[in-house]
């Protein structure tokens, strides 16, 4: 692992923390992350729903806001058609809100990722149209489905697409496309969630249709779905999750309270993490099992009974998908290990039998972390293969399978997560491609983990204080990581300890003058041997430890080496 650290200019720091009034730490951690001028360190240190862009600079955005306008005056019958995953069944539940408060004539609909597959396709048009309906929402999809969306115009079904994902080729010919990444779209921030565009359409056009929502909710759902699409947690997204954390403290929706509540995680202080793996996964694995209707229902229910009941559905499901994605994993793996030279070059791109489609997509997570490499795993069923990629840090994977394309029957994503199907007998020539395109853009030392340092401390400096004002920069994730920073020259007090049902985590105290400062290391008891020598070297996030009602600092460590001078 490489450790990479660029110190920050002291006198620009210093000025920062004078005229922002905060530490001297936190304000190298805002230069680190980019906010160097005291106007941009404010806004980011205390964000607000008024620094939300303007929803109408979104292209398409005016035409939108008219058509359902129009709709609900006519009382139209309306067709909602959205994504199985956490993104879109918190878009279907945004929209249908406002669909709710309006009284409007509205059907909901979501494909079974394990029969349907992704996206809006003509069988889905052909729903809309069974149901009579005369407008056509596409949640979280649709940017390529222009085929399926000609045949809706040729029946006179007009389409409203509301995603995120990237456009590849011509836009579909639908009444309104609101996506930020279309590439004639100005709007400032293209990072939102699909659920993010949901919540700008709302912001749009409540003003012109004039029906009240439930703020509050909307704030709560919209962060749920963007902490769980894995998008930076910066600018607009930033404002949503804020928010929405603190009236989900404050005010929990009743369905994502029983979630905690199910998932046995309701703390007094709700970070997004709690969002990424508690409230995510139980609604990910409705889809994931092939069931997203219960998702659905839960979202929009208004019985407790029903809603707890749901619930404890999707939490059962959850521990099933966890087996299964067990099961999946280790099969990945005893195939990698059984041919390392075929799977493990560049990147890994392995295949199975029989594998769920709707749980491929963590197992290449999972494979990634693992092996640190671009990942595609595919569930093979017939002559077809279904897969799902995962990337490392820096890899652009969107790019490197458009490379490919010529070997897919289909594939769409992002940088970071891509979907595809190909047939059966392509997979080695793409496996033996794309291998060889990673090659190209990794470079030299492209598969070697890199951890930023974002600043030096002594183990003294390591304070509750610091911690807390440390967390003026949650909710922390994608593009907002928890800072880690780095202590050197430090002694062992006492033996090092392996903990844990398994004992695969390290335990120690260390320091260099003052006090032993407990650090813990998750899954690493298996370095326990590279502490014989000494002083070392840590990098590591502060976290406050309650103990028998004691606060107290605990380190958590990323990695360790034995102290080398100028080692970063």
């Amino acid at each position: 692992m490489i450790w990479r650290y660029q110190p920050v200019n002291k006198e620009m720091a210093q000025q920062l923390a004078r005229e922002v009034g905060v530490s001297l730490p936190l304000a190298h951690l805002l230069i680190k992350r980019g906010y160097s001028e005291p106007s941009s360190a404010r806004r980011f240190l205390n964000p607000q729903p008024s620094h939300l862009h303007d929803p109408y600079l979104m292209a398409d955005m005016k035409k939108a806001v008219e058509r359902l306008g129009r709709a609900l005056d006519e009382k139209e019958k309306i067709f909602v058609f959205g994504d199985y995953d956490v993104d879109g069944v918190t878009s279907i539940a945004v929209l249908s809100e406002l669909l709710d408060r309006a009284g409007a004539r509205y059907l909901t609909y979501q494909p079974n990722r394990l029969k349907e597959g992704y996206g809006l396709s003509r069988e889905g048009v052909e729903l809309a149209l069974k149901a009579d309906a005369s407008l056509l929402f596409a949640l979280d999809c649709g940017t390529e489905a222009g085929e399926a969306i000609e045949y809706a115009r040729s029946r006179g079904l007009d389409v409203i697409v509301i995603d995120h994902h990237k456009q590849r080729g011509e836009l579909p010919p639908a009444h309104a496309v609101l996506n930020p990444n279309r590439v004639d779209c100005p709007y400032p921030f293209k990072n939102l969630a699909a659920v993010g565009v949901v919540f700008k359409f709302l912001h749009a056009g409540l003003s012109t249709w004039n029906i009240p929502v439930d703020w509050e909710r909307l704030y709560q759902l919209a962060a749920l779905g963007t902490v769980a699409d894995v998008v930076p947690l910066v600018d607009e997204n930033r404002v949503l999750v804020k928010v929405g954390l603190y009236f989900l403290e404050q005010k929990p929706d009743p369905a994502l309270r029983a979630l905690l509540e199910v998932a046995r995680g309701a703390p007094d202080r709700l970070e997004a993490r709690h969002l990424a793996f508690q409230l995510a996964p139980r609604l990910n694995a409705a889809g994931r099992m092939g069931r997203p209707e219960i998702g659905r229902r839960l979202l929009g229910s208004r019985d407790q009974g029903e809603i707890r009941e749901l619930a404890e559905d999707l939490d059962r499901m959850n521990y099933q998908r966890r087996s299964i994605q067990a099961d999946i994993f280790n099969q990945a793996v005893a195939r990698i290990e059984a041919d390392r030279k075929r799977y493990l070059g560049n990147v890994i791109v392995v295949e199975g039998e029989g594998w769920n489609k709707g749980i491929v997509g963590i197992v290449a997570a999972k494979l990634q972390e693992k092996y640190y490499r671009p990942t595609v795993v595919i569930a093979l069923e017939g002559e077809k293969g279904t897969g799902s990629a995962r990337s490392i840090p820096g890899f652009d994977l969107f790019n490197a399978v458009s490379r490919c394309s010529e070997l897919l029957e289909a594939f769409g994503g992002h940088k970071s997560a891509a979907g595809l199907r190909i047939d059966r007998s392509r997979i080695d020539e793409f496996r033996s491609v794309f291998d060889q395109v990673a090659g190209e853009m990794l470079g030299k030392d492209g598969l070697t983990p890199v951890l930023p340092i974002d600043g030096e401390l002594d183990l003294e400096e390591a304070t509750i204080e610091l911690i807390e004002e440390v967390e003026r920069l949650a909710p922390f994730g994608m593009g907002n990581r928890r800072p880690v920073f780095r202590s050197s020259e430090l002694t062992i007090a006492g033996s090092p300890q392996v903990m844990g049902k398994a004992k695969n985590h390290l335990k120690l105290r260390l320091k260099r003058e003052g006090s032993p400062r407990e650090c813990v290391g998750w899954e690493m008891a298996h370095r326990i041997g590279d502490l014989d020598a000494e002083p070392i070297d840590i990098v590591y996030q502060l976290k406050v430890d309650t103990f028998r009602n004691q606060r107290r600092v605990q380190l958590v460590l990323k990695d360790f080496h034995p102290s080398v001078p100028d080692k970063i």
